[in-house]
């Protein structure tokens, strides 16, 4: 009997070769293939008689493992994070006189950041996902300047932000220092006929900006001198500045000081020195100032009025 069984046994092993030969030699879990379930299911058959019963347990057991059944199935693969994105955008600055720096406006977003930040110099200025419907404002050192959005240490958008001084300012030991932008090159003497008036670019009309003293530079603002002086105010000689505004095409003539083209203050408005009649020509005066109108053909002066405590405005003859 022992040596029946053995052979018996041997016999086993034998067809449990066989039948794992059917297989790939490394079992994948996975459906089982229809030529592995067939070769399995024929083994079976095949040995139906005595030992129907172990070779059975052996294909089962085969079929468990090849078709997954033994080892349990893998985890479905987790599928690569889509990565975070962002934009950003922000606006070069003028650093005014006496500074060394200026404020950029700044406007960004991202998307599936983890860790979000706004970085202004490679230095974290916001931690917000989103600037928002209003954009913030950081400052800016005197040169070209890298505002990026990260997500953490991975830079998603950047953009280069420059800050310079005004037109009418240099650099000067890191700061912003004025240049002369006074007297102009041009100051058209008494007696002449100072022909036309130039329309100023539109962020030149208020006195003493940046526009204001690069249009006196430049000679778009014409600047004619006179001989009078605001007598009972002091004794500064005055000049007069003719232009013609670009926002709603007034034709306007500004009295200003000749010794640093300050403007006289609570004397001058805008009604009394702007107005929609055209002026063709100018001449300055002992006086002041005198604007010729083509449309009425006659000459009108502005004239230091002691008494009233301003300038004003009467019909004389044309020179």
């Amino acid at each position: 009997m022992r040596k029946i069984g053995f052979v018996l046994s041997f016999k086993v092993w034998n067809r449990f070769q066989t039948l794992t030969k059917a297989f790939p030699s490394s079992l994948s879990f996975k459906p089982c293939p229809t030529g592995e379930r067939r070769t399995v299911m024929k083994m079976i058959t095949k040995n139906r008689g005595r030992f129907a019963i172990a070779l059975a347990i052996v294909a089962i057991t085969l079929t468990l493992v090849a078709c997954g059944g033994g080892g349990g199935s893998s985890p479905t693969p987790t599928p690569a994070p889509t990565p975070a994105t962002g934009s950003i955008t922000a606006t070069n600055c003028a650093v005014p006189d006496g500074a060394n720096a200026c404020n950029s406006t700044v406007s960004w977003t991202t998307d599936k950041a983890v860790s979000p930040r706004v970085t202004v110099g490679g230095v974290s200025v916001s931690t917000l996902a989103n600037s928002g419907a209003t954009p913030s404002s950081f400052s800016v050192p005197l040169g070209i300047t890298a505002i990026a959005v990260a997500d953490g240490t991975t830079v998603l958008d950047t953009t280069d932000v420059v800050a310079a001084c005004g037109t009418s300012s240099a650099e000067v030991n890191g700061i912003c220092q004025p240049t002369a932008w006074w007297p102009p090159a041009v100051i058209h003497p008494i007696g002449e006929k100072v022909i036309g008036l130039n329309i100023l670019p539109d962020s030149s009309f208020n006195i003493g900006d940046e526009g204001w003293k690069a249009a006196v530079q430049d000679g778009t603002i014409k600047v004619v001198d006179t001989g009078s002086v605001m007598t009972g105010y002091n004794t500064d000689p005055i000049v007069w500045m003719t232009f013609k505004r670009k926002d709603n095409l007034l034709f306007c003539t500004t009295p200003v000081f000749k010794k640093d083209g300050s403007p006289i203050g609570s004397f001058i408005y805008a009604n009394s020195v702007c107005n929609t009649e055209e002026i063709d020509w100018t001449v300055g005066t002992q006086d002041g100032l005198i604007r010729h109108s083509p449309v009425r053909g006659e000459c009108y002066q502005y004239k230091w009025d002691q008494v009233a405590g301003n300038f004003s405005d009467t019909v004389v003859s044309c020179p």
